[in-house]
């Protein structure tokens, strides 16, 4: 895991050659992480000459594999996906009512009408649902 700083403190007893005070007796320790960010791919180079896409993909490489967010993503990516499929199923209800149900075509009989206007309320609850 990269952290850019590691902070903590630490609590300070038994002093050798030295008196500890009300208040001097915790110290806080900042550790600064020398890794680049977001990979060691890019070290050595100036800011300037990495390629900002590279950059960005790498940037989503470690973002992706971080503790545990691999399968929060790809959870997010799944039920993103959701909204296209019912806009798609939407589209394909819409066509088959305009080209099937809604036909002006002259040559049909009377039970062809009665069906298709079953085919007409099925759609239309599909599409409520």
């Amino acid at each position: 895991d990269w952290q850019a700083t590691l902070e903590f403190k630490v609590r300070l007893s038994d002093p050798v050659n030295g008196v500890l005070g009300a208040y001097l007796h915790t110290s806080r320790v900042k550790v600064i992480d020398g890794g680049y960010f977001p990979s060691e791919k890019f070290r050595g180079l100036a800011m300037d000459d990495v390629n900002s896409f590279l950059l960005l993909c790498e940037f989503f490489r470690w973002n992706f594999w971080a503790s545990g967010l691999a399968i929060r993503t790809c959870t997010v990516l799944l039920m993103d996906q959701l909204k296209n499929a019912y806009t798609y199923a939407q589209i394909l209800a819409n066509a088959f009512l305009v080209n099937y149900v809604c036909s002006t075509d002259e040559s049909f009989d009377e039970g062809e009408i009665s069906e298709r206007l079953e085919k007409a309320y099925m759609v239309s609850a599909v599409i409520i649902v």
